[in-house]
């Protein structure tokens, strides 16, 4: 988990890379959003301004609006959230071994008690901005109001476990996947009698 444009994606394609089933929360509220049934909620509760040409729901008009506004925001997390968990504990039922859970609402939905170990990814907040601004094509505004609608990284970082310093966004090889296969050792390998849960054996890889 971590704060938005904080380098999480980095991590989880470098977790899929290594052959680890990743779930990937944003992947799913985005297809609960498909949903005729969240939909049709979702509809009635903002009206159907919400909507696009085709009929489906638009994500920046839906996004504008609960980001101005919590009690929006709260409105739709209880539409969506019963969607993402269904979804989510049917992925673990459905793999086995080393599961990674991406998740930015990770602690906001109270979903700790699904994991044993927590990372969060860190980022500095002009970081953040410059890449939310980039990657979005949004103002410098904008791109900190999207910041400031979740927890910051500074009050995640209690629950975590492992914290990645982000310093080189986006660049292989950096601290940040350094710091991932570091992990993945210790992980994996936490003292020299136990045998690996990856088929490379103990050590980095």
């Amino acid at each position: 988990t971590g704060s938005i444009a904080s380098g999480k994606s980095l991590i989880s394609r470098y977790l899929k890379n290594k052959g680890y089933k990743v779930i990937d929360s944003d992947l799913i509220s985005h297809n609960v959003l498909l949903l005729s049934e969240a939909k049709e909620k979702i509809v009635n509760i903002f009206s159907d301004k919400v909507l696009n040409n085709n009929n489906e729901i638009d994500r920046k008009v839906l996004g504008s609006i609960i980001f101005n506004s919590t009690t929006e925001k709260n409105k739709l997390q209880e539409i969506v959230f019963p969607y993402i968990l269904e979804e989510i504990n049917k992925q673990i039922k459905e793999n086995e071994g080393l599961i990674f859970l991406d998740a930015p609402l990770l602690i906001e939905y109270n979903l700790l008690y699904l994991v044993d170990k927590v990372i969060v990814v860190k980022a500095d907040l002009n970081t953040q901005i410059n890449r939310l601004m980039l990657r979005d094509n949004i103002t410098k505004e904008y791109a900190l109001k999207k910041i400031q609608s979740a927890l910051s990284s500074e009050e995640k970082e209690k629950y975590g476990t492992d914290l990645p310093q982000n310093l080189y966004p986006f660049r292989y090889g950096s601290g940040l996947l350094r710091q991932a296969e570091a992990f993945l050792a210790a992980l994996l390998c936490p003292g020299s009698g136990r045998q690996a849960l990856h088929p490379a054996g103990c050590g980095l890889w």
